[in-house]
């Protein structure tokens, strides 16, 4: 997780060039991460993990449900940490206590009153090295001129387009993933034999 990735342009972006092997089916852990001002410390940044809205993690477990290749998918908060700092050692280290094969860390930016992004990033758990790259961005609709008609936020705000955006490109990316992976070589684990000679089986048995 310590290889800087540049976040995609409006959609995904493959970093990993050769296709994975044996990644699939596979878990997928979720974290939001975002700076806080730590006032305890001089006001000094301090990156958190988020769990809130809660709403947000549901959207995650039902965005893959359609895909068997993915086994599940779980969130992760600060609380995981046991108390340490969020540093990506240790988020990765919490992804692989809990057995997810794939991390996915994402963060939402407010540009403006009326503008939202959100960027993430996928992660090979048992590598650290990243798999792709996610972005999305969106802009507030206008209210519409006739007044009668109440506004629907869902469609016009942007921090809940930049969601549905930003949910699209991840399901695609893990399409992506799903169809490049290679089966891994499986091992068929050798059977019983018995010790001594054999005594071949005679029918109908003598009494």
């Amino acid at each position: 997780m310590a290889t800087p990735i540049v976040p995609a342009r409006q959609g995904y972006e493959l970093v990993k060039t050769e296709a994975t092997k044996g990644l699939f089916p596979a878990s997928i852990g979720v974290t939001r991460v975002a700076y806080f001002e730590d006032t305890t410390h001089g006001g000094i940044p301090k990156l958190l993990l988020l769990r809130d809205p809660r709403n947000e993690f549901l959207r995650w477990n039902a965005a893959f449900d359609d895909q068997i290749p993915i086994s599940e998918v779980f969130p992760i908060d600060q609380r995981d940490l046991a108390g340490g700092e969020a540093y990506p050692g240790l988020v990765l280290q919490v992804f692989r206590t809990l057995h997810a094969q794939i991390g996915f860390v994402y963060a939402v930016n407010e540009l403006s009153e009326n503008e939202t992004e959100m960027i993430g990033a996928l992660y090979d758990v048992a590598s650290g090295e990243p798999l792709a790259s996610v972005h999305a961005q969106a802009v507030s609709m206008p209210p519409p001129d006739d007044n009668r008609n109440p506004m629907d936020v869902w469609e016009m705000d942007s921090r809940a387009l930049v969601r549905a955006a930003f949910a699209g490109h991840v399901y695609q990316c893990l399409r992506t993933l799903i169809a490049r992976d290679q089966p891994a070589a499986q091992e068929s684990p050798e059977g019983w034999i018995p010790e001594g000679p054999t005594w071949p089986v005679e029918w109908p048995p003598k009494s």
